[in-house]
């Protein structure tokens, strides 16, 4: 199907809504927990990601996607999470058939770390505001999930869930919020904030799976068919039903994933979930008054996450159809291309990014394998764009 860029919502072939994302090292665990898992990032601080992306440096042109760290194992490793708070300041998390690792990157090398990681634990979700507040969250095939936290020296367990986190905003040690993950079941988390002390679950944040914030004040989020809006004092709910494609008998249009960049230009992105297609792909965008779809294409399916790219596109990774065929996508300049990756798609899946605010610096996560192996043999993989 050609793509097209449309001024209003284009309506896709009738479809089921299939299972989503396939994270190959845990193949058999993510299946089980049916929603999927989410890789998360978030900007290094909510003043930092309130501002507009930093112009291009010299020799941008010239970046890449390179990898910059590769682990073996036989428990099948799969970077399922990255975050950072700077160029040189990062995490990666890698789920195994085993316990997780998980990966710091401080200055130049990445090195593993101890982590209060549980066997059958899947990294689902990781966000972070400040080297000494970061944040990972795993799940079991039993739906029961975790919040842990480094404090800058260690990690520690920092709550519990009945069902996995699919995305999460760290703002302050004392203001975490976290999301549920799309065609999660029996409607999947939910929305909960955290105060410092306690976990509170947020009543009218039901059915959201992406946030993003721009201050403690101004937190967007999306899921399903709504894009909401926290004020510093209560959620606003706005329907995306005129924007998205109603649901058909075999697909069912979602928003998912969402990047604020002002109160003025924010980003969400979705899919059709149509069966055996994950696609089409939606971009969609909010400039202070309504919401429009910006990009429809059935050639790229499920887009994971959404980040800035520091020169004011976007970053995508996607996966279309089953066991799934990954891409970088890479929105700039009103346009949408598929990325070079450092190995070819039959060879490499990129499930995570997050990028660093302030700089043109993007981290990202997935695994390498032999073409036509992954999930038997194969490697998990930390990249790198720019710097």
């Amino acid at each position: 199907m050609r793509e097209t860029r449309p001024t209003r919502p284009a309506w896709p072939a009738a479809g089921n809504r299939g299972p989503r994302r396939r994270v190959a090292a845990v193949a058999t665990l993510a299946g089980a927990l049916a929603g999927g898992l989410a890789a998360i990032s978030v900007p290094a601080g909510a003043a930092a990601a309130a501002g507009r992306p930093a112009a291009p440096a010299s020799g941008a042109a010239a970046a890449s996607w390179r990898i910059v760290k590769t682990t073996h194992g036989r428990s099948l490793p799969g970077v399922t999470a990255v975050t950072a708070t700077g160029t040189r300041d990062a995490w990666a998390f890698a789920s195994t058939l085993a316990r997780p690792v998980a990966w710091r990157l401080a200055g130049r090398t990445w090195a593993a770390v101890p982590f209060p990681g549980r066997t059958g634990d899947l990294v689902t979700a990781a966000a972070s505001s400040a080297p000494g507040n970061v944040w990972a969250f795993t799940a079991q095939t039993s739906g029961a999930a975790r919040a842990l936290r480094w404090n800058g020296r260690r990690w520690a367990a920092a709550g519990r869930f009945g069902q996995a986190v699919g995305d999460a905003v760290a703002l302050s040690p004392a203001d975490v919020w976290v999301f549920g993950q799309p065609g999660a079941p029996r409607g999947g988390l939910g929305t909960w904030h955290y105060n410092g002390t306690t976990w509170r679950r947020a009543p009218a944040g039901g059915g959201l799976t992406g946030g993003s914030a721009l201050s403690p004040s101004s937190v967007w989020a999306v899921g399903g068919k709504t894009a909401a809006h926290w004020n510093g004092r209560t959620w606003s709910r706005t329907s995306l039903a005129r924007v998205l494609p109603g649901n058909t008998q075999f697909c069912r249009p979602t928003a998912d994933r969402v990047l604020a960049r002002s109160a003025t230009d924010v980003w969400a992105v979705g899919a059709g979930h149509c069966e055996d297609e994950r696609g089409p792909f939606y971009l969609l965008h909010f400039n202070g008054s309504r919401w429009r779809l910006v990009w429809r294409s059935a050639r790229y399916g499920e887009p994971l996450q959404v980040v800035a790219d520091g020169s004011g596109g976007l970053w995508i990774p996607a996966v279309a159809g089953f066991p799934g065929t990954y891409a970088m996508l890479h929105y700039t300049g009103g346009h949408l291309r598929k990325a070079a990756l450092p190995l070819p798609a039959s060879k490499l899946s990129v499930d995570a990014v997050a990028h660093v605010a302030r700089s043109l610096v993007t981290f990202g996560g997935g695994e390498s394998h032999p073409a036509g192996q992954g999930g038997t043999k194969q490697s998990g993989v930390i990249l790198r764009y720019g710097g």
